[in-house]
């Protein structure tokens, strides 16, 4: 007669949780299947990429947990899961959109349009406090306008930004790190201040052994291809006033394969409100769909 062989009550508890994983993979393979379903009907009324991003929100998956079906105790942890499903689930609905972009190749402008007319006069005309350094940034970044870029000196910061923020240039000059300090909180207060966007970055030696990172600035957000970086990166900061908010921003991130390089925690002068900074590296990861997901 065979011996029996017994199980301890751990060993069945993990038994029980691994097969309930293996069943939560198949059902993986089943809302992705049913959200390509979904995609392939979105994708069909898709004439161009301004319809794209007009219907997005008509077509962004509404959130299926009622938390009266959940026992009293299990109330708080369970929505917390249902709420990173259902951000899987827009964000997996988001990375097959991203493959049926109608124009590609503009899809990035069109998202990030230019706003106002800019007058001829400030077209690539560049602001900053002239100094050996801001000089070395602006070479560097001169390099991939198009058309001749123009210098235009100030006297302090905030006049800098005040140059872009009035339109009288496109573009100005601000350190934001360096390899000493790291994060400059006092210019991200100023950035924030005059709502310009990072347009590129480059990094310029100011010593033996240190480096300073110079940010190209101006008021639209769309990016400058080609310049000289480390990687292609995105920085944004999402309100901490609805923490869901911050979570499902960095989950989404993480499923487009996009990568932080940077997370802080800023507080406003202003109203002392606090706002999740991060900056993702993009290159490895899908840029166009994490960009639908905040859309």
């Amino acid at each position: 007669m065979e011996e029996f062989h017994t199980y301890s009550p751990e060993e069945t508890v993990l038994s029980n949780l691994e097969e309930l994983f293996r069943r939560g993979l198949h059902v993986g393979e089943q809302e992705l299947a049913h959200v390509r379903e979904l995609t392939e009907e979105i994708a069909s009324e898709l004439a161009d990429n301004q319809t794209l991003l007009t219907s997005l929100p008509d077509h962004r998956l509404p959130d299926f947990i009622d938390r009266e079906e959940l026992t009293v105790g299990n109330a708080a942890p369970v929505a917390a899961m249902a709420a990173q499903i259902s951000t899987r689930q827009k964000t997996l609905l988001c990375m097959e959109l991203s493959r049926r972009i109608p124009n590609p190749d503009t899809f990035v402008q069109e998202l990030f349009p230019q706003g106002e007319e800019l007058r001829e006069f400030s077209r690539n005309r560049i602001s900053y406090q002239k100094n050996s350094y801001t000089e070395l940034a602006f070479q560097q970044f001169s390099k991939h306008l198009q058309g001749d870029a123009r210098a235009s000196y100030t006297q302090s910061f905030p006049a800098v930004c005040e140059e872009v923020f009035n339109g009288a240039c496109e573009y100005c000059i601000l350190p934001i790190e360096n390899s000493g300090e790291g994060r400059l909180v006092s210019f991200a207060h100023l950035i924030s201040q005059f709502e310009l966007k990072i347009t590129a970055v480059c990094d310029v030696r100011i010593g033996e052994d240190q480096t300073a990172r110079f940010a190209l600035l101006r008021r639209n957000a769309a990016p400058l291809y080609g310049t000289e970086c480390l990687g292609h990166l995105l920085e944004l900061s999402c309100e901490l006033s609805d923490q869901q908010n911050a979570e499902d921003l960095l989950s989404a991130a993480r499923l487009c394969g996009l990568k932080p390089t940077h997370l802080s925690v800023r507080t406003s002068q202003a109203d002392r409100s606090q706002a999740l900074h991060c900056v993702l590296q993009t290159d490895k990861g899908n840029l166009f769909a994490f960009l639908l997901f905040l859309v």
